[in-house]
């Protein structure tokens, strides 16, 4: 019964991904192939990075001895420090312009133990493409997969004791302007990405029941000026025409802070740490009857850069 009600919420989600992808004609990830706005991402997510850090690692008992795997790694915000910590980070991390960022990083850092694979995390193999297991799985802001089910019991299947999902619980600033601009600009009703209780949910139908930690981050989007805000909300809010973008420039206008010359969009939200010891958990004793071949320790030795590329 529990297999059937996991499936239909794993239904749920795979629909409103799939919708929030077709309104935005793109996946969330496709934004970062380029280099200039990784790079951008990069700048207005360092702020407080120590403490995130910390918060991410709470509650898990960890040794410099400990393997980490990072689902949706991005420029390296949680890779590298952790690298700096642990025995070995493998970064799973598809978009070109972030995985450029996450390698310069990594080698500024002076970096060898980071494993990096250029895959979306529904294509990598755990045989050929990881070096499983890992003392613990992450993936923070990461789920973008149509398919979360499959996504997390290939989690729960490379670690040997914990996964960390970090998620969205509440509206976020940019969600909350695109109910309006959507409307206003294409006369279309805006979906966004499924929250934390669809998650839950699927989680608690697949026999897991996991640890929560609800949390709030509050960050500033800073533009050089007007100019520059309008021409990075651009591609995010699918401008076509000068009359959409006079419409964004107003927008913007009234709902941006102008302050020192800068044009700054003040961004809160509410999150939601969600994190389970595989040992002891149904998804986690199950992790091998799941048409996943059984897992052996492997060493890092094909990493032969700073940055092995798989």
């Amino acid at each position: 019964m529990k297999a059937n009600t996991a499936e239909r919420w794993n239904d749920v989600w795979s629909k409103q991904v799939r919708k929030h992808n077709e309104i935005i004609q793109n996946d969330c990830g496709s934004q970062w192939q380029d280099r200039t706005a990784a790079k951008r991402f990069w700048e207005m997510t360092r702020k407080n990075m120590d403490h995130r850090l910390e918060r991410t690692l709470s509650g898990f008992d960890l040794s410099a001895n400990s393997r980490i795997l990072d689902v949706g790694a991005g420029p390296g915000n949680l890779a590298i420090p952790m690298a700096c910590r642990f025995a070995q980070v493998t970064a799973v991390e598809p978009a070109e312009g972030m995985t450029d960022l996450l390698t310069d990083h990594a080698r500024a850092a002076g970096r060898t133990n980071i494993h990096l694979v250029q895959k979306r995390w529904e294509e990598v193999c755990c045989e050929t493409d990881l070096l499983p297991p890992y003392d613990l799985v992450i993936a923070s802001f990461s789920l973008g997969m149509e398919n979360m089910k499959a996504a997390i019991e290939k989690m729960v299947h490379v670690s040997s004791r914990y996964v960390c999902l970090l998620w969205f619980a509440g509206e976020t600033a940019w969600d909350k302007h695109s109910q309006y601009l959507w409307k206003t600009l294409h006369n279309t009703p805006y979906t966004p990405m499924p929250r934390c209780d669809t998650l839950y949910n699927l989680l608690y139908q697949m026999g897991i029941y996991p640890n929560m930690e609800v949390f709030t981050i509050d960050h500033d989007t800073v533009y050089d000026s007007l100019a520059d805000a309008v021409d990075q909300s651009k591609r995010r809010y699918q401008i076509k025409n000068q009359a959409q973008e006079t419409l964004l420039k107003n927008y913007l206008e009234k709902n941006l802070l102008e302050k020192d010359g800068h044009w700054i969009q003040k961004n809160s939200s509410t999150r939601v740490k969600i994190w389970w010891d595989v040992t002891s958990q149904n998804a986690g004793e199950s992790r091998d009857k799941k048409g996943l071949p059984s897992l052996s320790r492997r060493a890092p030795s094909p990493i032969k850069s700073s940055i092995g590329v798989s």
